[in-house]
């Protein structure tokens, strides 16, 4: 390193043939471990304990809002159970934002999410976006400069069909995902195929788990 910005690497060098272990993706287990949460038990597996991973913090934030997390050697056991609403910081964490967000709609109570401004300056303005398909779904969001507010709980069904938009937000699609397979009336998603940035097989996953969904044109 020559400065915090400038790494320089040498030339003519020739790579030594080795085995490495890639860690399991913690932003990507969150969603699994949500629907845990929302749904019924889900393990997530392949996670070092040992990581430097900042949305490792997800799973203590589910013990704050009281599902069942149980630690196991490589992996974390997510089951369901009555969710109370609680603070989260997300300073060093943003992009638990949409999953923090659907946490605290299915929590009893009033949830304050702090240190939110960063979810503007993501592949969408994750504040707003969320707001506007979490609202469509029958939940109370409040969105200021730097915090959130959501007012948990049972929504009011009014219709038995909804259609959300995933604002080419693979985070908000999968979030989205995961709240519509605990609701009991039918959610569209559209825009869903934006998950292909970073969790491809990620319907796959939802269905082998217990989820019903099905691919429209």
């Amino acid at each position: 390193f020559t400065d915090d910005r400038t790494l320089r690497i040498k030339g003519e060098q020739s790579y030594i043939q080795c085995d490495y272990e890639v860690e399991g993706d913690y932003s990507a287990a969150a969603f699994m471990a949500l629907g845990g949460a929302l749904s019924g038990a889900v393990e997530c597996a392949g996670l070092r304990k040992n990581t430097f991973q900042g949305d490792a913090v997800f799973f203590d934030i589910l013990k704050r809002f009281g599902a069942e997390v149980i630690s196991n050697e490589n992996s974390y056991t997510v089951k369901k159970k009555n969710l109370i609403a609680t603070e989260i910081d997300l300073a060093d964490c943003p992009d638990l934002g949409p999953v923090a967000m659907v946490l605290g709609c299915k929590a009893e109570g009033r949830t304050h999410i702090k240190n939110t401004k960063r979810l503007s300056y993501k592949e969408s303005d994750r504040s707003q976006a969320m707001l506007e398909e979490l609202s469509k779904l029958g939940y109370k969001i409040e969105v200021e400069e730097n915090d959130i507010y959501i007012n948990g709980g049972e929504n009011s069904f009014i219709y038995n069909v909804y259609i959300v938009n995933g604002h080419s937000d693979h985070r908000i699609v999968m979030s989205l995902a995961i709240l519509a397979s605990a609701m009991d009336k039918e959610v569209t998603i559209c825009g869903a195929e934006a998950i292909a940035k970073s969790y491809p097989t990620f319907f796959d996953d939802l269905k082998s788990v217990g989820g019903q969904l099905r691919e429209e044109p």
